[in-house]
């Protein structure tokens, strides 16, 4: 075919038209968002998650981004499509956000630095959680009085156990609750630090007992509460406060220790996360429910913030734009490939695609949306795409 064919003028047409069409689209929609967003007035986010972003960044300090906090479809699956291509630095940014995450988790566990839950980092904080009790325990005793109280608990436990277990679930919980209640008559009203820590370490018929299915484990874990209750209060005003650090830094060691368990890196999903939190929350936070009326604290918020960190709607139009262009254009069907001047385009398009995608996953820009939610301007932005998207697109045809 000669240069002038009309066919080849088609096929080149149409290739350049499936690459460019869609980022000419994508770039008009962009400014006009960019516009919208330097203006303050990007739309497509609420307050509640305005709020929840300003918590992740402010408090947190985790790189939350307009593609996680709004609902607009540009900043969402633009974002998400222009990361598939080569170079554009994606993969490291959400790689980084899922550490701070992961980071701010662990820094409620006690281990501030670490940015996943591998078996060295939950190592360390179960012994340096386990040493706290340990140092109380060796000066702090539970007296008559307290124990009193801790019979009458464990009572209750029994109680409403036998309202819901099966017999087969409940027999094991009340062989606990007798050898316990048998132990404090034969010490006279007494349980000792050592015995404390004899009833509640990870190897302990008690911590066995919460390991098993969710139902008799539920009514250990209560078991536990009120035994570890028991000896808070018995402890020195001065330990109480670090007993009370390390009761909580346990809480979430366990919250995410099933899910590191089940993970080959030590990283944890924010889907199981909120479950695990959710449920922590019902038992300890509300007897409402939890998190719904409490917000769960600290750990609830990070739970909220992972939700944030959601995957986009998976359109895959980038996608086939750059398969469509490598393989027509290598496997020779199209003069395109072999066109020194158009390859030579090919790393400034991706130098742009990953300037534009940062654009989108910056503090910058995420901080003008949270502030353009949460104080809005009174002026309305002016409407650009409308002007840039056909422009482009008759230039794109040409």
């Amino acid at each position: 075919m000669t240069e002038g064919d009309p066919l080849e003028a088609a096929k080149r047409g149409a290739i350049v038209g499936g690459v460019v069409g869609p980022t000419a689209d994508l770039l008009g929609q962009g400014a006009q968002a960019g516009w919208r967003a330097i203006r303050g007035n990007a739309g497509g986010l609420s307050v509640p998650e305005a709020q929840l972003g300003q918590l992740a960044i402010q408090k947190y300090g985790i790189p939350i981004g307009a593609p996680d906090l709004s609902n607009n479809m540009l900043y969402r699956t633009g974002t998400d499509q222009l990361g598939k291509l080569p170079f554009s630095g994606a993969g490291p940014a959400a790689a980084a956000k899922h550490g701070a995450w992961q980071g701010a988790i662990a820094t409620e566990m006690g281990e501030p630095g670490a940015t996943n839950f591998a078996p060295d980092v939950m190592d360390r904080a179960a012994t340096r959680i386990g040493t706290v009790f340990n140092d109380v325990s060796s000066r702090t005793s539970i007296p008559p009085a307290e124990t009193a109280q801790l019979v009458k608990d464990l009572d209750g436990v029994l109680h409403n156990a036998k309202r819901v277990l099966q017999p087969g679930e409940i027999a094991p919980l009340e062989a606990q609750i007798n050898d316990l209640k048998q132990m404090i008559s034969d010490n006279n009203g007494t349980i000792s630090g050592e015995a404390y820590q004899r009833l509640t370490n990870a190897k302990s018929l008690l911590s066995r007992l919460e390991r098993q299915n969710s139902n008799t484990g539920d009514f250990a874990g209560d078991v536990r509460d009120h035994l570890d209750d028991a000896f808070s209060r018995s402890s020195a005003p001065a330990d109480q406060a670090a007993l009370q650090q390390a009761r909580y830094q346990y809480r979430v060691m366990r919250t995410v220790d099933q899910l590191a368990a089940g993970s080959r890196d030590g990283n944890i999903s924010p889907d199981a996360f909120m479950q695990k939190v959710t449920a922590a929350s019902r038992k300890f936070d509300s007897s409402l429910g939890g998190m719904a009326y409490t917000g769960g604290g600290n750990i609830g918020e990070l739970a909220r913030i992972g939700k944030l960190m959601r995957a986009p709607p998976q359109t895959g139009s980038a996608d086939r734009a750059l398969i469509n262009f490598a393989t027509t254009g290598l496997a020779g069907g199209s003069a395109f490939a072999a066109n020194p001047l158009m390859m030579a385009s090919v790393p400034a398009a991706l130098a742009a695609n990953r300037a534009v995608g940062g654009y989108l996953r910056s503090g910058g820009l995420a901080n003008r949306l949270i502030e353009g939610t949460l104080n809005p301007s009174p002026f309305q932005p002016r409407a650009i795409s409308p002007v840039v998207a056909p422009t482009a697109n008759v230039l794109m045809r040409r």
